[in-house]
């Protein structure tokens, strides 16, 4: 035989998981009430000094980029001045370049045409010299050849002259 006994209150409210139920929810409450709040504002208090954070971190970033955008600007026109400046400068040196060039060619002109001047004078003397050592050739050939020639008249006359001598008569014209 089986007996049929009456369950107990707290029997029934332990087996019906009400018990259970309630200390759930009078935790639920209690956290809502009591705990939530604070953790709220909690994270509430940390989110806004995060967005402050952020909001200051913005604001220096802005300040930098402003601040590197004016160097950056400054650093373009600098760069632009270098570049100008380096092609004038080029310019200067290249005009520089030709002068130069153009003045070692005329001193090279100059320089040749003292060379040649001085080369033709040279050839010049050297010419000369051969014309007088050629024409004193020439004089002494020929004095020498007058002087066998006067050679022979002083012989052909001292010759005539033995033959008058010699014989007078030869000179009376008939």
């Amino acid at each position: 035989m089986s007996e049929h006994h009456n369950p107990s209150f707290w029997q029934i409210l332990l087996e019906s998981n009400f018990l259970n139920f309630a200390v759930f929810a009078g935790f639920i409450y209690w956290f809502f009430t009591a705990k939530l709040p604070i953790i709220v504002k909690q994270k509430n208090n940390d989110i806004e000094s995060e967005l402050r954070q952020s909001i200051e971190r913005c604001r220096l970033a802005e300040e930098q980029l402003a601040f590197a955008e004016k160097e950056l600007s400054v650093f373009r026109s600098n760069a632009e001045k270098m570049k100008q400046d380096s092609q004038s400068r080029i310019q200067s040196l290249k005009q520089e370049l030709e002068n130069d060039k153009q003045e070692a060619v005329k001193k090279l002109q100059n320089r040749y045409e003292k060379e040649i001047i001085d080369l033709k004078a040279t050839m010049k003397k050297q010419f000369e010299q051969q014309i007088s050592l050629k024409s004193m050739e020439i004089a002494e050939k020929i004095l020498k050849e007058q002087s066998d020639y006067t050679q022979l008249n002083k012989a052909a006359l001292e010759e005539t002259i033995d033959t008058i001598e010699k014989n007078p008569n030869l000179l009376k014209v008939n």
